[in-house]
């Protein structure tokens, strides 16, 4: 595992890149050194000791982490999250190693996820809720390594706890209206219901004062 570094920095640009580590690199020497110690002591055929060595290459190919790079660019309005393994670089006429594209304005937040093995990434929060690591494979670094990197992804970016305020407050406004609009609603129906109990009411009082007239009209 290897740091995942700041390449290079501008007011516009920032790319952060990951390699290979060491770990990785001696495992390729290893086991191409296995593969060429059995070709040169060993008695088998020439093409088959070459198989080994060919073998062993291959085999210690496939343990070589992958390059990583992430490309924060606003000029451009995007983030680009590429990975790419020796054999795409081998093969990158015919092969394009995967990618990821992102718009700036879908990031919410850049935080400190938790990885396997009790391992730490820096991963992003679109606004959609789907968080994204920033790299597929663990890195290494302390924890305020990693924040460090985070605030400064997030300075750049100027997104964070002002954005995360801007949704809160929305969430709370639209709350407020919410309930006032069924207050609202609570308050018409109780005036409409005080309505209907008032007009038999008044119903009676209009009967009575008839009969009261009809009465007098006939003494």
């Amino acid at each position: 595992m290897t740091r995942l570094n700041v390449k290079f920095k501008t007011h516009d640009r920032i790319y952060l890149s990951k390699v290979p580590g060491i770990r990785s690199w001696s495992i390729l020497v290893g086991i191409l050194s296995l593969g060429i110690g059995a070709g040169y002591y060993g008695s088998d055929h020439f093409l088959l000791k070459i198989g080994y060595v060919i073998g062993c290459l291959v085999i210690g190919l496939s343990f070589l982490e992958a390059w990583e790079k992430c490309d924060f660019d606003k000029t451009k309005g995007s983030v680009v999250l590429q990975k790419s393994s020796i054999f795409h670089k081998l093969l990158w006429p015919f092969v394009n190693p995967p990618r990821t594209v992102l718009s700036i304005e879908d990031l919410l937040d850049v935080r400190i996820g938790q990885g396997p093995a009790n391992s730490s990434h820096i991963e992003l929060v679109l606004k959609s809720g789907i968080t994204l690591p920033l790299t597929d494979t663990p890195t290494t670094g302390t924890m305020s390594e990693l924040e460090c990197l985070a605030d400064l992804l997030r300075s750049f970016l100027k997104i964070g706890q002002v954005e995360n305020l801007k949704y809160q407050y929305c969430d709370e406004d639209l709350s407020f209206f919410d309930s006032s609009s069924s207050s609202n609603g609570a308050s018409d129906m109780e005036q409409n219901n005080l309505e209907d109990e008032r007009e038999p009411q008044v119903t009676w009082v209009v009967r009575e004062q008839v009969a009261t007239v009809n009465l007098a009209r006939e003494t």
